[in-house]
């Protein structure tokens, strides 16, 4: 997922610089988004000479690194409310003050990203709204309780939807 709020966190594939140079992934454009083709070479001549930008980008590499494994325990576990949860967060953007999904992020989106039926991903979601941690808004979703989302992403919580 990219965004325009953090530079070093918008550049597609920064971290595979570091790796064989080519990014296999693909990306959620959070908001308008412009690309360019920057040369391997430039881009690391760059890096090497400011040391924290080298910091940031071990920073980056570290939540992603932490993001996966809690998504990996989550499949293993089959915590299907864990994946969930974690992808609102994920997703989520402060917007006039208040922690957001956008609209695009829909139950159809959601279900296929993590690999789970939509129905699924739909029940779950109204049982989030039930217990009043996300509400539905104009502009997709608002989160109301991040800590109780958090708890259920982490599974330090249960939330019951079938």
């Amino acid at each position: 997922t990219k965004s325009g709020d953090n530079y070093l966190k918008s550049l597609l594939g920064i971290l595979y610089l570091f790796d064989d140079g080519k990014s296999h992934t693909n990306f959620i454009a959070k908001s308008d988004c412009t690309c360019y083709r920057i040369p391997k070479a430039s881009i690391m001549e760059y890096i090497l000479d400011k040391p924290y930008l080298l910091r940031q980008l071990i920073d980056i590499a570290m939540k992603f690194y932490n993001t996966t494994i809690i998504r990996t325990q989550n499949k293993q576990k089959r915590n299907t409310v864990g994946l969930l949860c974690q992808f609102l967060l994920e997703q989520a953007n402060v917007v006039d003050g208040k922690l957001a999904v956008r609209k695009a992020c829909t139950n159809v989106e959601i279900s296929k990203f993590l690999g789970v039926h939509q129905v699924t991903a739909a029940r779950i979601i109204k049982c989030l709204i039930d217990e009043k941690v996300i509400v539905r808004c104009k502009n997709g979703l608002t989160i109301l309780d991040e800590n109780k989302l958090k708890a259920y992403a982490y599974d330090e919580r249960k939330l019951s939807y079938s």
